[in-house]
């Protein structure tokens, strides 16, 4: 499965995973599951646990805290 990734730091790339949920797909990134969002065409956030079968494209935002 194929998932274009659209982020302001590194603007598209295109993502190749075996299994379709965002979990899979943030460990295919390498990323950290705490430290990003990924958000649908139409504007919904998806869960960790989501499915992305019918997903072609996502925006990924970083999430940062501090005080």
């Amino acid at each position: 499965m194929e998932i274009k990734i659209k982020n302001i730091n590194f603007g598209e790339k295109t993502i190749k995973i075996k299994s379709g949920t965002v979990k899979d797909l943030i460990k295919a990134l390498g990323t950290n599951d705490d430290s990003v969002i990924f958000v649908d065409q139409s504007g919904k956030i998806c869960t960790i646990d989501e499915n992305l079968e019918g997903h072609d494209c996502l925006t990924m935002v970083e999430v940062f805290s501090g005080g």
